[in-house]
């Protein structure tokens, strides 16, 4: 079962975290996992639980990337102690090794010609040629977790026509890459798990009993997938930081009283077509709203509760940073 519990001020969150710890402690021997995505937010919860109930002890603050990639290898029963090859500062060694190959493929002109050019005097591997390839990595770890299906298509040798010509060099890359490496992209494996989880080929005895996420606020499509599907099998508790309207109804510079009156207050149905839209997106950007709806395509699933809390806006808590995967 999912259960999202909704917040515009992350001390509520914290608090009602706390307090559901309280009512059901974990036993004096379980480490208790809380999924965050930075690890300022880690210290800051860890001091706010440690405030609510007197204490906090053996909890671990796992990144959603590594703690998804966890339960994935569990799902599909591979080695836990292997690391992803297809992770970026793994893969730059072998976007390396397949490199000089690809630079003699008809299509990888244009690549070949910045190769040369950058090349050392001695020949050996220099700075230009090391970024590069961190630079590719970084791109194919990244179509790994949000592409999953187009780089799927290019591992089966389809895909290639949509790309202008001076691309083209990409498809040979990745699929120099899929020969090489043992395993699959995480996104392909990620795919493979929800289908499992679909068929019900996967024991709830394999996975943890419960999953707690707190103020995530960025997650591909495809780990959204694997969280709707894990919900079959497992309690997951997301703690999720959402605006609320009075963020939208802020009042603008030079209103008069008489303007404002009324406007700074949660209102009844209809008050979201009064909002200033582009304040509202210029406080929180675009990628809020992908994620919130991705969210509630998950949460369409059967036995999902939702549970918001809608207080006045007041400020938000600055333990906020860069996602991390």
């Amino acid at each position: 079962m999912l259960t999202v519990y909704r917040s515009n001020r992350t001390e509520f969150l914290a608090t009602l975290l706390a307090q559901k710890l309280t009512l059901a402690p974990p036993g004096p021997f379980e480490e208790l996992e809380i999924v965050v995505n930075t690890w300022p937010t880690s210290r800051w919860l860890g001091e706010q639980l440690a405030k609510a109930n007197g204490i906090s002890a053996h909890v671990r603050f796992p990144f959603p990337g590594s703690r998804l990639r966890q339960l994935v290898r569990c799902i599909l029963d591979l080695d836990p102690t292997i690391e992803d090859p297809w992770r970026a500062e793994r893969l730059v060694w072998s976007v390396l090794k397949v490199l000089p190959a690809l630079l003699d493929h008809p299509t990888a002109e244009s690549l070949s010609l910045w190769w040369e050019q950058h090349a050392s005097v001695s020949g050996r591997l220099n700075r230009d040629h090391w970024q590069l390839a961190r630079c590719l990595a970084d791109a194919v770890d990244d179509y790994a977790l949000y592409r999953p299906q187009e780089l799927s298509q290019w591992m089966e040798g389809h895909g290639d026509a949509d790309l202008p010509e001076h691309l083209l060099w990409q498809p040979q890359l990745v699929r120099a890459l899929a020969a090489l490496l043992p395993c699959d992209p995480f996104g392909l494996q990620v795919q493979k798990a929800v289908q499992q989880l679909k068929d019900g080929d996967v024991s709830a005895t394999a996975l943890p009993p419960r999953l707690r996420l707190f103020g995530i606020s960025n997650l591909a499509p495809v780990q959204v997938e694997l969280l709707q599907g894990l919900s079959g099998l497992m309690a997951i508790e997301l703690y999720l930081l959402t605006p609320c309207p009075d963020l939208g109804n802020a009042p603008n510079k030079g209103d008069k009283p008489s303007d404002r009156r009324g406007t700074h207050h949660l209102m009844g149905p209809g008050s979201w077509n009064r909002l200033d839209w582009r304040r509202f997106w210029d406080a929180w950007g675009q990628s809020f709203s992908c994620y919130w709806k991705a969210t509630e395509t998950a949460c369409s699933a059967n036995g999902i509760r939702a549970i918001s809390s809608r207080r006045p806006f007041r400020s938000l808590h600055p333990n906020s940073g860069q996602p991390r995967s």
